[in-house]
């Protein structure tokens, strides 16, 4: 390829969500946490697995068998999950691991310490509110 000699209208995003190819068989529900699975290269709901990465939030549902449908997912903002343990106001500003699509918690309670974003806000003992903005990776 050599290089450009005039104005480019490249294919550009906001940023602000990626598109990922889902596992067959899994549903994905608006505000969960999902994975990507190195082998394969699908994402998958959030768990506390081996050989995965933290991909992002659920941006818009997406059901069915077709291991070809897009799973839309933010990479940045903050979201309010449940939180395993008990959350304590001291949480703040530690980092949050998957334990699963819709829970969080510290590397002391997860086995593969699969980082999420960092906790914001305490908002009860079951409860934190994350920031994923550095943590989820980019899209396909």
């Amino acid at each position: 390829m050599t290089a450009a000699t005039s104005g480019r209208q490249g294919a550009r995003s906001q940023g602000d969500y990626n598109t990922f190819i889902g596992k067959d068989a899994e549903s994905f529900y608006v505000d969960t946490l999902i994975s990507h699975l190195t082998s394969t290269g699908h994402v998958q709901n959030g768990a506390d697995t081996a050989s995965t990465t933290f991909a992002g939030v659920v941006r818009t549902e997406a059901t069915g068998d077709a291991e070809t449908r897009n799973v839309e997912a933010y990479c940045s903002g903050t979201y309010e999950f449940a939180f395993s343990g008990t959350a304590a106001i001291t949480d703040e500003g530690a980092k949050a691991y998957i334990v699963d699509n819709q829970t969080v918690g510290l590397a002391a309670t997860t086995t593969n310490d699969i980082a999420c974003g960092v906790i914001v806000e305490f908002i009860s003992t079951a409860k934190v509110r994350v920031r994923i903005d550095g943590y989820a990776m980019a899209g396909a």
